[in-house]
């Protein structure tokens, strides 16, 4: 009974001090998002908030495809391998290998095709600089997903704030600098360059103050060497794993967007980027204090005692504190309106108890798909995202026909509401298969 009590103690003080060191970087990310969203809303207005909002997809679409969905793997393997330099090192290089030449060739496409891509995504044909820009720092952007998941891995979570927070402010001050001078031009600048700037600095940081040992990722010797069948399918499983949903969801977002703009208005997308925006800043910031945790506990636990534990204290932990954030989230809607945004997005009044339901459970299946990511449930993973993705287009789209752009969040809240319901029971009812692989 005592060591019951102490274990149950022992989770309570690891979750909530990663919540604590990871509060920090949620203020400066709210600070930031507050700032930038702000000021986008207000220059550029819910038509350019729409089409701001394609060039983000797009862009998580790119970034996915240089990264080849690889960082959670790395993620993991570092957690599990901490301990053997050499062996580590090993992986690693792999992986930086791999993610420089992916970067670079989309890089490449992203050049050649940059006339295409400026009437495609953003209904202009005056734009090509910005992918030709995209192209050119694109390689930057992927090592530094590299570089996070790979801190994120050593489970050295006061660092990863740092860096996080740093991300934030620099992020911010780019993207108020250029939406202030360049106005849209400037947004969509920032888009594709902040990251790569962000990388740049955090080198500097870990190698001159932090002492971060860069030593695992140069190759010490030849590059054919790190080429290993071994480390190429270990990697091969994550990127199935990972890369569609990193791909599909943009994606998704990219077709319902334009389904609005086709059949209701460009300002009723703006709206819907609007309350998407609102999400984002909650989720991103609950997604990576889980992450960062759960992803590497989730690889450490072996047995299926350990497992259902682990689930179970989490949800003691994260059901209160989410129904008491989002319900307080929904009690400010009006000043959270005024405050983000401008009297031209007030219509996005009627979609937050909608959208605010959907978010809860799609938060609280999370705690379970990261099982998924860290025990390799390759098949689950892959046909759940496939079918779920589908499920939300079909939906949003009936929906809007019905409710107009009430439609969009009643499709996303259906949606999730089924999806946490599939996760249960592929994840949590086979958790004596997870627990042996």
């Amino acid at each position: 009974m005592i060591k019951n009590l102490f274990e149950k103690l022992s989770f309570r003080i690891d979750i909530l001090k990663i919540f604590s060191f990871t509060s920090l970087s949620t203020i400066a990310k709210m600070i930031a998002g507050i700032v930038s969203v702000k000021v986008v809303a207000v220059i550029l207005g819910p038509s350019g908030v729409a089409l701001l909002g394609q060039l983000n997809n797009f862009t998580a679409i790119v970034l996915a495809i240089a990264t080849l969905g690889i960082q959670t793997g790395v993620t993991k393997i570092v957690a599990q391998l901490k301990e053997t330099k050499n062996k580590l090192s090993d992986y690693i290089v792999f992986a930086t290998i791999s993610i420089t030449f992916c970067s670079l060739l989309c890089g490449f496409g992203l050049i050649v095709f940059s006339n295409f891509l400026t009437e495609r995504i953003l209904q202009s044909e005056h734009y090509s600089y910005v992918f030709i820009i995209f192209g050119i720092t694109l390689v930057f952007y992927a090592l530094n997903i590299l570089l996070l998941a790979i801190i994120n891995g050593f489970k050295d979570f006061k660092l990863y704030v740092l860096l996080s927070i740093i991300s934030s402010f620099v992020g911010l001050l780019l993207s108020l600098s250029l939406v202030y001078f360049y106005k849209i031009p400037g947004a969509f600048i920032n888009t594709v360059t902040s990251q790569s700037f962000v990388f740049i600095i955090n080198v500097f940081i870990l190698k001159f103050f932090c002492k971060f040992d860069f030593s695992i990722i140069h190759p010490t010797k030849k590059l054919i060497s790190y080429l290993k069948k071994e480390i190429a399918c270990f990697y091969a499983k994550y990127m199935f794993m990972t890369l569609i949903p990193s791909i599909m969801l943009p994606f998704m977002q990219l077709l319902i967007r334009t389904f609005i703009i086709n059949n209701l208005s460009i300002e009723a997308a703006g709206w819907w980027e609007g309350i998407n925006k609102i999400s984002n800043m909650y989720l991103s910031v609950i997604s990576t204090a889980l992450s960062v945790y759960y992803v590497p506990r989730y690889a450490e636990l072996q047995t299926e005692k350990e497992l259902k534990k682990e689930i179970q204290d989490a949800y003691k932990i994260i059901y209160p504190l989410l129904c008491a954030g989002l319900i307080l989230v929904y009690i400010l809607k009006h000043f959270i309106i005024a405050i983000l945004f401008s009297s031209q997005f007030l219509e996005m009044e009627k979609l937050f108890l909608f959208q605010l339901i959907g978010d809860f459970f799609k938060m609280s299946s999370w705690v379970l798909s990261f099982m998924m990511s860290a025990k390799l449930m390759l098949k689950e993973s892959v046909f759940s995202e496939i079918i779920f993705d589908m499920t939300y287009i079909l939906l949003t789209f009936l929906c809007i026909k019905f409710f107009g752009i009430q439609g969009t969040v009643i499709g996303y809240m259906i949606n999730y509401i089924l999806y946490s319901v599939c996760m249960y029971f592929v994840v949590y009812k086979r958790i004596k298969i997870v627990a042996r692989q």
